[in-house]
């Protein structure tokens, strides 16, 4: 793990700070890859969320702009980090062009997806419910394929389980705030909302939830 730029983490979902494993490590920790310390980088999140280091060792900063129409120039970023996207971009062709486009020759972009999420040997049925509702299932299935048929390398195909940190929060706000990091499905409908929360609430545990994280050079 290289935690390269805690600068970036303030600007990312509160819940990649909450999901933590046994040894302390969170998720936005996580999403760094080893060798990923490029002095111009730039981290690409759902809803158009891009945060900006750039050369010179500068602070961090939120920038505007789409996935498929990053505010910077040509061949000009060495490392580029896309954490929870991947699943519900709707143009991923378009996500992959742009990226190619800003990326420097041999510059790494790594790529963090959730896994199904897992409500037990009891709940498959719920379970096979809430995958249904990905936009893109390929992208939780098959990351690597993708960035692979984009022309990128794969370096590193590597999974991790984490715990959220639930703190006082009832079961439906934890639920809704997964949706809205897109670690659950975020079109999930709010009839199957209920019935995950009540899931995990009789379970009476923190969730636990698998990552992946994929790492390539263009």
């Amino acid at each position: 793990m290289a935690d390269t730029c805690p600068a970036c983490r303030a600007h990312l979902d509160p819940q990649l700070l909450r999901l933590r494993t046994r040894s302390g490590v969170t998720a936005a920790q996580w999403l760094w890859a080893p060798a990923s310390g490029s002095p111009h980088h730039l981290v690409v999140g759902p809803g158009g969320c891009l945060v900006a280091h750039p050369p010179g060792g500068g602070p961090s900063s939120a920038v505007r702009g789409l996935p498929t129409a990053l505010p910077v120039a040509d061949k000009s970023v060495g490392t580029l980090v896309v954490p929870l996207l991947l699943p519900v971009q709707e143009d991923i062709d378009g996500l992959f062009s742009e990226l190619r486009r800003v990326l420097l020759p041999h510059g790494l972009l790594t790529m963090l997806v959730p896994t199904h999420p897992s409500f037990g040997f009891r709940a498959r049925r719920l379970g096979r419910e809430v995958r249904a509702h990905w936009r893109h299932r390929s992208a939780i299935d098959h990351p690597d394929w993708l960035a692979a048929a984009a022309d990128f390398a794969v370096l590193g195909d590597d999974r991790l389980t984490f715990t959220l940190d639930t703190g006082e929060d009832a079961a439906e706000t934890t639920v809704d705030r997964l949706c809205a990091a897109g670690l659950y499905p975020p079109a999930l409908p709010i009839e199957l909302r209920t019935r995950v929360a009540a899931h995990r609430a009789q379970a009476g545990s923190p969730p636990r939830l698998a990552l992946r994280r994929i790492v390539t050079r263009r």
